[in-house]
């Protein structure tokens, strides 16, 4: 029997719910239980760019607006990033779907490359943006592109970074793909077989780059190890009681 699941929508992303119960999505998932030391870097020289870039305007701040300032550097920028990526995934689906598109002059480049590869490798969509869910591990997600290729059922993630396809991808793919159900306009149905995995970097200049991602049992188990970890990084502030004192009994 299909479950009661549903996206809503929550700020500026999504909840997902399975019969009434919150579950995390893939991307909080790897979030919050993938250590990611390259973004330590990328935070520290985001920090030190925005000094010598604004310097003159940072010297007429007080001391306290400069450290708010240059504190929220990356952030801004992951903003900035987020809204990018999120206006090329509309435009990604606007193509897949035959909509008319008015695409500003800054991000042509990424839907001219989105187009490019559809053409260049027959690219037949059979579903797009796909809320799914898995009831067996208790999360949600959305993939971005079903499709067949070369006669295989394949499972596609856009991404339009300026660094490139990172290992991990595995782990978000492998999420969808072995989850049961999903949502199409019939309803929730199960999730189809999926023969291959994918991931399409698209860049600004026009160009993309097309790779197949490892998706398996252990790329999947994998991914519920990060899951597992996400669910400690919330819980573990709960682990440690309060100090004990000297005349404080210590349970036996």
């Amino acid at each position: 029997m299909a479950p009661q699941f549903e996206r809503v929508r929550s700020g500026s992303g999504h909840q997902y719910r399975i019969d009434g119960h919150r579950v995390k999505g893939v991307t909080s998932i790897l979030s919050d239980g993938v250590a990611k030391p390259a973004l330590t870097k990328w935070a520290a020289e985001t920090a030190a760019n925005c000094v010598i870039d604004n310097w003159d305007a940072i010297q007429k701040m007080t001391p306290s607006q400069r450290h708010k300032y240059i504190a929220a550097a990356p952030y801004r920028d992951t903003d900035r990033s987020k809204a990018k990526g999120t206006e090329i995934h509309t435009h990604a689906e606007n193509l897949v779907t035959g909509n008319a598109i008015a695409v500003r002059a800054d991000i042509r480049g990424y839907v001219d490359a989105c187009a490019s590869w559809l053409r260049d490798f027959s690219v037949k969509p059979l579903m797009h943006e796909i809320p799914l869910c898995s009831v067996m591990y208790q999360y949600g997600g959305t993939a971005d592109l079903i499709a067949e290729i070369d006669g295989e059922t394949a499972l596609i993630d856009y991404k339009s970074n300026r660094s490139g396809l990172f290992g991990d991808m595995a782990l978000q793919l492998s999420g969808y793909a072995y989850a049961e159900w999903c949502i199409t306009s019939e309803g929730i149905v199960p999730m189809p077989h999926i023969d291959k995995c994918y991931g399409v970097r698209l860049m600004s200049d026009g160009n993309y780059e097309f790779c197949p991602v490892e998706v398996n049992g252990h790329t999947f188990s994998q991914f519920l190890a990060a899951q597992t970890m996400a669910e400690f990084a919330e819980e573990s502030r709960y682990y440690i009681g309060a100090p004990l004192s000297p005349v404080t009994k210590v349970a036996a």
